[in-house]
């Protein structure tokens, strides 16, 4: 996730957080920002998930285009903001010349970029006859093993059928079905009165509507801070009975 200087708000940020992992489940999700463009985007605000999101930063030893000759510690000109206590990645340079082409200079630490996987592990050899041999034994007597039990099972059950009353129980009833619950979707031009006699009634079915609006198949559609009944939006689902 790229954090310019350009204002957003902290909730836009945090949608996109949430519908990449909806899409990509147990993705690390990273921020790329620096101190100076996060401070205009958001102030002193922190990042609600700076310990599992590893922070990007860009801060150029040079000028744009140009590079030291030995790249810096990824601990250089570090200070702690938005929440993180440390850098995954250091971006110390950008656009520099390289085989010509244009390319940004970076250092990282592995861990600290949370990267999953590791050494994959020594592929299995074929058995050879011998062990083919034990194991389709072994397997056959577990086949075997399985049948007696089974068998026995059968016979047990056969003769509690014959001592038993041939009157069949009656069937337990059926639990009561509960309140079928209904939605609509919201449409342009929709307005909350369309379903709601008030704010209370809507706030009574959808008691996270304030702070949270969601799409159809129940995934978060948009964040907000607070908003009235009247800040509805398409596609937006509203449960209504």
């Amino acid at each position: 996730l790229d954090v310019e200087t350009a204002p957003i708000r902290m909730e836009r940020l945090l949608n996109a957080y949430d519908n990449i992992g909806l899409q990509l489940p147990g993705v690390v999700r990273p921020i790329y920002t620096s101190r100076w463009k996060w401070s205009i985007a958001f102030g002193a605000r922190k990042w609600p998930h700076a310990t599992e999101s590893p922070l990007l930063e860009a801060r150029y030893w040079f000028n744009s285009g140009f590079a030291p000759v030995v790249p810096p510690s990824l601990e250089w000109m570090w200070l702690p903001f938005g929440g993180w206590t440390e850098r995954a990645m250091l971006q110390y340079a950008g656009t520099v010349p390289t085989i010509n082409v244009g390319v940004d200079r970076c250092v990282y630490n592995q861990e600290r970029m949370r990267f999953s996987g590791g050494t994959p592990p020594a592929p299995q050899g074929e058995l050879t006859m011998s062990e083919y041999t034990e194991l389709k034994a072994l397997i056959n007597e577990a086949n075997a093993y399985t049948r007696r039990v089974h068998d026995a099972i059968v016979s047990r059950l056969a003769a509690l059928e014959r001592r038993v009353d041939g009157t069949p129980s009656p069937a337990p009833q059926p639990p009561a079905p509960g309140p079928r619950l209904e939605y609509v979707i919201v449409k342009r031009g929709d307005l909350a009165g369309n379903w709601f006699s008030s704010f209370t009634a809507l706030l009574q079915l959808n008691p996270d509507f304030k702070t949270l609006a969601y799409r159809s198949d129940g995934s978060i559609m948009r964040r907000f801070s607070s908003r009235d009944w009247g800040d509805i939006y398409p596609p937006e689902r509203l449960r209504v009975k």
